[in-house]
């Protein structure tokens, strides 16, 4: 992704969203690699609940101020955070497959 924007949409489509859900915000801190002692799971939970609002979906400027959040607790300036967001910020996609294209046959 080549700005902040990009990396919000990113996340967001995985999904097939056009906004951020909590669990797109546990994802995009997971798969940054935002996550450490001072960044944790509840932290993403508090974060999240104190800006959406009671909202379930947030918009792209609601983004930007959870940043600045995860930069207060990680304590690094927000360009600092910015930059390792957009080099790093890849959604990761997971799942199961079998051994062979043929796994099921016998």
């Amino acid at each position: 992704p080549g700005d902040l924007e990009a990396v919000f949409k990113a996340f967001c489509n995985l999904y097939r969203q056009t906004e951020m859900t909590n669990m797109t915000f546990w994802k995009f801190s997971k798969d940054s690699k935002l996550l450490d002692a001072n960044y944790v799971k509840a932290d993403v939970d508090i974060f999240w609940t104190m800006h959406a609002k009671g909202r379930h979906k947030v918009p792209f400027e609601t983004f930007l101020d959870l940043l600045d959040e995860i930069a207060k607790r990680k304590n690094v300036c927000r360009a600092e955070l910015d930059y390792y967001v957009i080099k790093n910020a890849k959604p990761e996609i997971t799942g199961t497959r079998g051994k062979s294209k043929f796994y099921d046959d016998k």
